[in-house]
C-alpha cells in the first residue's frame, strides 16, 4: 500500500496525517479468507434430503423434453407422409400423360384410316343407302330439360 500524507490546519498548527491508499493490484493479489472446512459427514447431515424446488425443475424439464421429443415425430411422421404422397402425384401424373400420349396417338392413327369419300361410296353402292328429303324428317319441339330420357316416345304427327 501506498502512503499519502494529508495536511491540515488546526488553530495556528498545521498537522499531517498519514493515509494509506490501496494498491488494486495488490488487493487483487489478496486471497480470500479461509473458510471453516468441514466433513463430508457435517456436510450431509446439514444437506436437506428433499428439496421441492429441485424436483419442479426437474419434472418441467422432464415434461418439456418429452413434448419436444412428442412434436419432433410427429414432424418426422408428416414430413414422411407428405413425401410418400408427392411421389404417388407424381407417379400418377406421368401415368396420366403416357395415356394422353397413347390416346392422341390412337385418334391420329383412327383419322388417317378413315376416308370419308370410301365411307359415303360404300353407304350409297353397296348398302344402297341415300339421304333423307324433307318429307322423311320429323320434327318436334325441344322441352326445357337439362337431360334427354333414353326410352321416352318421340312425338309423332
Amino acid at each position: 500500500m501506498a502512503k499519502q500524507y494529508e495536511y491540515y490546519q488546526e488553530g495556528n498548527t498545521v498537522r499531517t496525517r498519514v493515509m494509506e491508499i490501496p494498491n488494486p493490484e495488490e488487493e487483487l493479489l489478496k486471497l480470500p479468507p479461509e473458510e471453516k472446512r468441514t466433513s463430508r459427514a457435517a456436510r450431509k447431515r446439514t444437506a436437506p434430503l428433499f428439496n421441492p424446488a429441485k424436483i419442479g425443475v426437474f419434472m418441467l424439464l422432464t415434461v418439456l423434453t418429452v413434448l419436444l421429443a412428442a412434436g419432433g415425430l410427429m414432424y418426422l411422421k408428416l414430413h414422411a407422409s407428405i413425401t410418400a404422397s408427392r411421389r404417388n402425384i407424381y407417379k400418377l401424373e406421368k401415368e396420366l400423360s403416357e395415356k394422353r400420349t397413347a390416346n392422341e396417338l390412337t385418334a391420329s392413327r383412327m383419322e388417317a384410316d378413315l376416308n370419308l369419300a370410301e365411307v359415303y361410296q360404300i353407304a350409297t353402292v353397296q348398302l344402297g343407302m341415300v339421304h333423307a328429303d324433307g318429307s322423311e324428317t320429323i320434327r318436334y319441339e325441344e322441352q326445357v330439360r337439362e337431360y334427354v330420357r333414353q326410352y321416352e316416345n318421340i312425338p309423332g304427327n
